[in-house]
């Protein structure tokens, strides 16, 4: 799980508050790590799809590097796409998410709002995310979108159901996992999120490595730990220990 990708000011693409820039990369960094995992593929004999590229909030670097840098080493996005910023600066316009999805790349829903715990609207407020934002991409790319992610991962049973209500098969969550689940019919698919301070090592090691995987699924184990226990506390602590440790 990848963000938004700069190439000369962090702010050009994409939210700007001090969590999402943490998970900004420069694009020869980014650059660097695409095509590190299209050389571990091809030595390990491993096809291009074993990997899966997924990007979230809808920057306008979707379009103007990632894309082409992805292309370049053989691979498609799968780009999120908030709807409410659709056309704001520093975010990708209607245009720029038809040429996305006609050059092969999946696009799905990251929410209408983005808001910051999903999970805690109401059920007919998450309705309406999903909804709002579904109908306005499909619109747009003459086609049903079938596949979101949840935004900072709050996955709950709501926010499920409600994206099955909406059309949503595949469900993309913050969870480090390489297992799918089913749950309300809907596929269930876990990812890693990279964060702009994570060395090319760190990030072969997740491809390779059950041990790196299993450290990453602890600590995340423990953050929902952490969720539980605290609540709506969480997100206060969670922005001040992340922006000093970057946890």
């Amino acid at each position: 799980m990848y963000h938004c990708v700069y190439k000369d000011d962090i702010l050009e693409s994409g939210f700007i508050n001090n969590t999402a820039l943490a998970y900004k990369l420069r694009a020869s960094v980014f650059e660097n790590q695409v095509a590190l995992i299209a050389d571990y593929c091809i030595k390990n004999r491993k096809p291009m799809a074993s990997v899966t590229f997924t990007f979230d909030d809808g920057g306008i670097s979707f379009y103007n590097i990632i894309a082409p840098i992805l292309e370049k080493y053989g691979f498609k996005g799968t780009f999120f796409i908030p709807t409410a910023y659709i056309g704001t600066k520093g975010f990708l316009n209607k245009e720029q998410i038809v040429e996305l999805y006609h050059r092969g790349h999946i696009i799905g829903s990251h929410s209408h709002t983005h808001p910051e715990n999903l999970s805690e609207l109401s059920p007919k407020q998450i309705d309406y995310e999903w909804q709002k934002s579904i109908d306005l991409l499909s619109t747009i790319i003459g086609n049903i979108v079938t596949v979101a992610s949840i935004p900072n991962g709050f996955e709950s049973k709501n926010i499920i159901e409600s994206a099955k209500r909406y059309g949503i098969t595949r469900l993309y969550t913050s969870n480090p996992t390489t297992s799918y689940k089913e749950v309300e019919g809907v596929t269930i698919i876990g990812r890693y999120a990279l964060q702009s301070n994570f060395s090319n090592q760190y990030v072969l090691s997740i491809l390779h490595s059950k041990s790196t995987r299993l450290r990453i699924q602890m600590r995340w184990i423990i953050l929902q730990i952490a969720k539980e226990i605290l609540g709506k506390k969480y997100i206060e602590i969670h922005k001040i220990l992340f922006n000093k440790f970057r946890i």
